[in-house]
């Protein structure tokens, strides 16, 4: 099972973005609004890490069985993607092109039942965003306390005190950098020390790219 990638971008196809790993390049797909942002921030030939989710698409009764890799941006995404195609009648290539707005913005939208936003995603008529909230409702806490949306006072753990929303945005961004360097080769200690480094920038680093982008960009 695929579930990370990294890799340097080719360019962008009209289900996602093709990353070229080593010797090889793969499509990689996109919801909606990931495929939007990215083609608007990103250039060819900047790295890009993704989460991803590993299937095979094509019928059972026939035709071509071809692997397919999904990608997501936050970890915290593709597990709300994986509860979105549990939805009766929602399937993966749907879900991919449904979901048009940000996951912490539907969550939203899930709990407080707010059937109008549910039908702005694409395909999604009344009876559709009834299932949804129908089979999701209840389940969507995790996926509001993300990025911009987590509370003031968010403990940084056992025993910890309270940290503000933005050192708890920066300590989790260190956390997933940390784990990207030693996949890229550094040993631990390497890599906390180009994390130090970066974080005297850290106000200015608001995703997990930004950091990457400034450790290569200032060894």
């Amino acid at each position: 099972m695929i579930t990370k990638v990294y890799g340097i971008i080719e360019g962008f196809s009209d289900r996602g973005v093709c990353l070229r790993v080593g010797g090889l390049v793969y499509e990689v797909m996109l919801m909606t609004v990931d495929r939007r942002e990215m083609e608007s921030t990103f250039l060819p030939g900047q790295p890009l890490e993704l989460y991803t989710l590993h299937y095979i698409e094509g019928g059972v009764g026939g035709g071509n069985l071809v692997p397919v890799l999904i990608g997501f941006q936050k970890e915290s995404d593709r597990e709300f993607f994986q509860l979105f195609t549990k939805v009766e009648g929602i399937g993966t290539s749907n879900a991919l092109r449904m979901l048009n707005a940000p996951i912490p913005r539907l969550a939203r939208a899930i709990e407080d039942q707010d059937i109008k936003l549910l039908c702005t995603m694409k395909q999604v008529g009344d009876r559709t965003a009834r299932k949804i909230v129908a089979s999701m409702m209840g389940k969507m806490l995790p996926f509001l306390l993300v990025e911009d949306e987590l509370p003031d006072g968010v403990p940084g753990g056992a025993g910890a005190e309270p940290v503000s929303k933005e050192e708890a945005r920066w300590l989790r961004l260190r956390e997933e950098a940390q784990i990207v360097l030693e996949q890229l080769g550094h040993s631990p200690n390497e890599a906390r020390k180009l994390l130090d480094k970066a974080a005297e920038k850290q106000d200015s680093l608001q995703t997990l790219q930004d950091i990457l982008d400034q450790v290569y960009g200032s060894k």
